[in-house]
């Protein structure tokens, strides 16, 4: 978990009068800074999110579930997202956006991480400053509808499975799962 990473009383310099996650936080071992996206990381978000659907998702879907899954993203995509209230938050490493995570209200559009990026504590530190962001907005639960090489992830932080369940990208069938958790209120100090 990054240092400092989830503080209510931080305000974004980017995101003025909303508390949650501490602007440029290092993570414990240095290797990455968590941020809040802004529509210039857009291209780069789009190429680490097309990178590892293809990277981490190979072994749970067929080639043409992650073509049609993976294939039609456009930068203008986050960009629009974001605009329209979406708030994101990247993991960068040396100028290299390494991991993502996307929440629009309180559903968790999306953690994912770089290939060659996982297991450093990156997708748990984006799924918690999304789910503080979602506190700080007084949304105490959220939803989510994970990607079926996630779902492990996902229970592992708390979340639970509500009902399997199909995107359709065109006219290709992608299984997920939906999944739900509770967040807690700030303490009163």
């Amino acid at each position: 978990m990054a240092r400092t990473a989830l503080s209510d009383s931080t305000l974004s310099p980017r995101h003025p009068g909303r508390a949650g996650v501490a602007e440029d936080t290092v993570s414990d071992d240095a290797s990455y800074i968590l941020r809040r996206a802004d529509p210039a990381d857009a291209p780069s978000i789009c190429r680490m999110h097309v990178a590892s659907i293809r990277g981490h998702c190979a072994g749970r879907y067929t080639p043409a579930q992650i073509e049609a899954w993976a294939g039609p993203k456009r930068p203008e995509w986050y960009t629009r997202a974001m605009a329209a209230g979406e708030v994101m938050f990247v993991a960068e490493s040396v100028g290299r956006i390494v991991g993502f995570a996307a929440l629009d209200g309180g559903e968790v559009k999306a953690v994912y991480v770089a290939p060659g990026w996982t297991g450093r504590g990156i997708g748990s530190t984006l799924l918690a400053a999304v789910e503080a962001d979602a506190v700080a907005g007084n949304v105490f639960e959220v939803h989510l509808e994970s990607s079926l090489n996630a779902v492990d992830f996902y229970l592992a932080r708390g979340y639970g499975r509500v009902r399997d369940s199909i995107h359709r990208m065109g006219d290709v069938e992608i299984p997920c799962v939906t999944m739900r958790k509770g967040l807690s209120p700030p303490q009163a100090t």
